[in-house]
């Protein structure tokens, strides 16, 4: 025992004493590798009563003497429980140590108790009886990392999908980085409030939407890859980006306000795909279709901004989608938000569209379609296509002129050989060039013939 442990475990007895009660510390590491988990949760069974490991994967809990049973967890790995614990001395060593433990899942979800703006507590989308909601945006809900979801989600009923990740007013305090989803049954990834930060996502092949924010979620996400199968679309119409404020589009606080960048979004159309028709012949899902009610569509827009949604995004980088972006002016104020310079949209390039933008929701035309006046124009081009391009950092590019290779064996061009710079030391896209490869070491683009 070194001088460190010591001084923790001296400290808790004196912390005991001062109390009249018993400290159960301990540590929690992993069982192969003995390395100490940080964030694993110890809980007291039958109470509210328990702890998050530190940086060392220590915790310690204070009770009252008497006889208890204690379990410890960790994401991927098999929860161990420990009985007959008798809390009697002052400190009680209780140490855990984990096996990793491949789980099937319907999904992931965490909910916690940072701020959503349309009802404090709510239940969480897709069935699970799990609430979230409170006031505490910097909630801790522990460490999330070099995570893997594949094959998870499902259609529980119409808008009340099982997605492949979902955030549930999730705190600033979380840790959320190097996740991948994919063949997600609904979104990749979706957002209900919170102010948690993520890095290093990817969404592959999912059915519906790659990164769904609603609810006032107001984090800062970084480096993201979403690479599309052309063959699955869901019924909705798919985007890469989809966000709401809520979903009658009331200006109600705090507002969906994310700021995502370095992101690259690779669509069905790409020069990989020559063959790719956005109808109901082509898009059948193939042997991937789950045959559990979901339904087919088409593909619509990189990013679909709605609803009240003051989302933004920078130094993004997307690639075949039949539409670039749609400012939504249907339900809440967006259009009014990106006319009076309230929507950050810098350093975006788009490459290989059918057209640039769409003012409404399943119309591939681009003409102003104005829902405050009524107006719709067919000689006038959409007003998203005009706020795009009315910011000089943005700009429009072919697919070929990019230098996109594919290093990681995704079965997509996504990564530019030399950096896609912004004129300002900068980068557009989630990867500077080729020796910028963070999926590397973690990542499996072939889940479907891996044996675990």
């Amino acid at each position: 025992m070194n001088i460190t442990r010591i001084s923790f475990l001296l400290s808790l007895v004196l912390s005991a004493i001062s109390a009249g009660a018993t400290v159960i510390c301990g540590t929690v590491s992993d069982a192969e590798s003995n390395e100490e988990l940080i964030g694993a949760s110890v809980k007291i069974d039958g109470t509210s009563i328990g702890a998050v490991t530190d940086i060392d994967g220590r915790y310690s809990i204070n009770v009252k003497p008497g006889t208890y049973s204690i379990t410890a967890s960790y994401v991927g790995f098999s929860a161990l429980t420990q009985s007959d614990i008798i809390a009697s001395a002052d400190t009680i060593v209780v140490d855990f140590a984990l096996l990793i433990e491949q789980q099937t899942l319907g999904e992931v979800s965490v909910t916690a108790v940072a701020r959503r703006n349309n009802q404090e507590h709510m239940q969480i989308e897709g069935g699970p009886t799990t609430i979230h909601g409170g006031t505490n945006d910097a909630d801790n809900s522990g460490i999330y990392q070099y995570v893997r979801i594949e094959f998870a989600g499902y259609p529980f009923d119409t808008d009340k999908e099982i997605n492949g990740l979902t955030l549930g007013s999730v705190g600033s305090g979380t840790t959320i980085d190097h996740i991948q989803v994919s063949y997600s049954n609904d979104d990749s990834f979706e957002w209900f409030g919170g102010s948690v930060n993520c890095n290093y996502l990817v969404a592959y092949k999912g059915w519906d939407d790659d990164f769904d924010t609603d609810n006032g979620f107001s984090g800062r996400v970084e480096y993201c890859l979403a690479v599309r199968d052309p063959r699955i679309a869901d019924t909705s119409q798919s985007n890469s980006f989809e966000s709401d404020n809520n979903a009658g589009g009331a200006e109600t606080t705090p507002f969906t306000s994310a700021l995502f960048s370095h992101v690259t979004l690779i669509g069905p159309m790409t020069a990989k795909n020559t063959d790719f028709v956005n109808s109901s012949d082509f898009i059948t899902a193939g042997q991937l279709f789950p045959d559990n009610g979901s339904k087919l569509g088409k593909f619509q827009a990189a990013l679909q901004i709605r609803r009240g949604s003051k989302l933004g995004a920078s130094h993004l980088l997307a690639v075949g989608f039949p539409i670039g972006l749609i400012v939504d002016g249907e339900k809440g104020n967006t259009v009014k938000y990106a006319q009076n310079g309230k929507l950050t949209f810098d350093n975006i390039l788009f490459a290989g569209m059918s057209i640039i933008g769409s003012d409404k929701n399943k119309l591939y035309e681009d003409h102003l379609y104005d829902f405050a006046t009524g107006v719709e124009d067919p000689n006038q081009q959409s007003y998203s296509h005009t706020f795009f391009s009315s910011i000089p950092s943005n700009a429009i590019a072919t697919e070929a002129s990019l230098g996109l290779t594919d290093l990681a064996g995704v079965g997509q061009n996504y990564c530019p050989t030399t950096e896609i710079s912004d004129g300002k030391g900068g980068y557009i896209g989630a990867f500077r060039n080729a020796a910028d490869n963070w999926l590397a070491g973690w990542t499996n683009f072939d889940p479907q013939n891996t044996i675990y």
